[in-house]
């Protein structure tokens, strides 16, 4: 698995980083999933990816507020809306130039 993670960091002239997306289940409280979070963002972190793990964002939310129905657990509007914020502060903040255009 880090020998993969550690291949897309060395892509040449591509600037990666690697966003943790949370299964919208329990973020009412302990989030069920949290270690396996803290591997794999431990395990990019090695090879040199950036990581944001949206977790925290979500925290503290209701969890059927964020899925598109109730039979239907994938994100709704509002859950990306939130997790494009945090993704853009971060790479503004922590990634800096990701955003840039490149020169043509």
């Amino acid at each position: 698995f880090e020998a993969n993670l550690a291949a897309i960091a060395a892509v040449p002239n591509c600037q990666s980083v690697l966003v943790l997306y949370p299964l919208l289940e329990g973020i009412e409280s302990d989030y069920p999933l949290a270690d396996v979070h803290a591997l794999v963002a431990a395990a990019a972190k090695r090879v040199g990816l950036p990581v944001l793990d949206l977790a925290p964002v979500f925290r503290g939310q209701q969890s059927s507020d964020l899925w598109v129905h109730p039979v239907d657990h994938h994100p709704n509007g509002r859950a990306h809306e939130l997790a494009a914020k945090a993704i853009v502060a971060w790479l503004r903040s922590d990634v800096p130039g990701f955003l840039d255009r490149p020169e043509e």
